[in-house]
């Protein structure tokens, strides 16, 4: 995992270091501790994130913590939530399709992820 004093460090540079420091970094943090690199995300702005940030999170956290992934791709803005979750979603099918389908069909009837997430 990523040093706390690391973290704190990362959290006091302006937006455009954040952005750069996460270009180098995000692969490796979203491999070793993808749950503590999803909570510093939720700290920073979206201009601090790089594009495949997100998505490159979903990758690697799915593949050892699906439901947990799931979850927190559901704490982003909805379009994002649902093309990443989705993405997610589908490696998680592809790999586990039984425990996939009963997450999905636990999910209540309303939940925009269930009726986006049954097309893939």
């Amino acid at each position: 995992p990523i040093q706390p004093a690391i973290v704190s460090w990362l959290s006091g540079l302006d937006p455009d270091s954040v952005n750069r420091v996460l270009n180098q970094v995000s692969w490796t943090w979203a491999n070793s501790d993808p749950k503590g690199f999803a909570s510093f995300l939720a700290t920073v702005g979206p201009d601090e994130i790089p594009s495949f940030t997100d998505s490159l999170l979903m990758r690697e956290w799915v593949r050892i913590d699906p439901a947990n992934a799931l979850t927190w791709a559901s704490t982003l803005p909805q379009s994002q939530a649902l093309t990443v979750g989705g993405e997610g979603f589908s490696q998680w099918q592809l790999s586990q399709p039984d425990a996939a389908t009963a997450w999905l069909n636990s999910l209540p009837v309303s939940d925009p992820r269930r009726q986006t997430f049954a097309k893939r």
